[in-house]
C-alpha cells in the first residue's frame, strides 16, 4: 500500500485481491452490457464529444444490468482506514463511501477532463486492465505554473519520483489490473482509450466526509 502526496494531494495507491469478491460476475455483466451498446453517454454534456460505455446518469435504463457489487464493496475498507489516518481526518469525521459508476471500453474512446462535485474524495479501481493495450489514468497538474516549470526544469532536475510532479503538465501511474488509486475529487482527469482486444473496465466511487455519531453497528461499510 503506496501513501504518498501527487502534486501536494495525498494520494493512496494499492491493489485488490481478485479473489476477494465475485470479480468475474461483475466483469461478466459489464461486458455483457458493453457488448449491447459500446457507447453510453448521458453523463457529459460538453463539447468534448466523450463517447465511452459510462454508466453515470443512466443507472436506471432497463436495457442494462446493474452489477452486484455487495462483495467488492467490503473490499476497499482497509484501502479507505489507511487513508483517512494518511490524511489526519479527525477521529469523529468518517467515509461514507458510494459507488458512483462503472466504464468500459475497448473501441477508440475519449472520456473527458473532469472532477467529482458530489464528493470530497475519489477513487478507481481498474478491474480489467492490460498495460499493453489500455491507457492509464491522466491526472492534469493543478498548477498554473506548470508550463513555465516544465520548460525551464524538466531537463535539469531528476523527475523521476512523485514529488517532482509539479514538472510535468500531466501525470499517471503505471497502472496494472487491480490497482486502486483514492485521490482528491478535485484532482481532474482523463482517459484517452485506445483500441483493444480486450475491454478496459474500471468501478469509481465517491468518498464523502461525514459526521460520525452512530454506533459500530449502524456503520456497515462506513469507515
Amino acid at each position: 500500500m503506496n501513501l504518498h502526496l501527487l502534486c501536494g494531494f495525498p494520494i493512496l495507491y494499492t491493489n485488490i485481491d481478485p479473489n476477494s469478491y465475485d470479480k468475474e460476475k461483475i466483469v461478466d455483466t459489464i461486458t455483457n452490457n458493453y457488448k449491447k451498446q459500446n457507447v453510453r453517454q448521458n453523463w457529459s454534456t460538453s463539447a468534448y464529444e466523450t463517447n465511452i460505455h459510462h454508466s453515470a446518469g443512466d443507472e436506471s435504463n432497463k436495457k442494462f444490468t446493474f452489477p452486484n457489487y455487495d462483495k467488492l464493496t467490503k473490499t476497499y475498507i482497509k484501502p479507505l482506514q489507511e487513508y483517512k489516518k494518511f490524511i489526519g481526518l479527525k477521529k469523529d469525521i468518517g467515509f461514507d463511501l458510494c459507488i458512483a459508476n462503472y466504464t468500459c471500453s475497448s473501441h477508440k474512446s475519449f472520456m473527458e477532463p473532469h472532477i467529482h462535485f458530489e464528493c470530497e474524495f475519489s477513487m478507481i479501481h481498474y478491474l480489467k486492465f492490460d498495460q499493453s493495450q489500455h491507457a492509464p489514468t491522466i491526472f492534469l497538474n493543478p498548477y498554473e505554473s506548470w508550463e513555465w516549470w516544465s520548460r525551464t526544469l524538466k531537463n535539469k532536475i531528476n523527475c523521476e519520483k512523485t514529488h517532482q510532479a509539479w514538472v510535468y503538465s500531466e501525470l499517471s501511474y503505471p497502472t496494472k489490473e487491480d490497482d486502486l488509486i483514492i485521490f482528491p475529487s478535485m484532482f481532474r482527469h482523463f482517459v484517452n482509450n485506445k483500441p483493444s482486444k480486450d475491454p478496459r473496465i474500471t468501478v469509481a466511487s465517491n468518498i464523502t466526509l461525514i459526521k460520525d455519531q452512530r454506533t459500530s453497528e449502524d456503520k456497515k461499510l462506513n469507515v
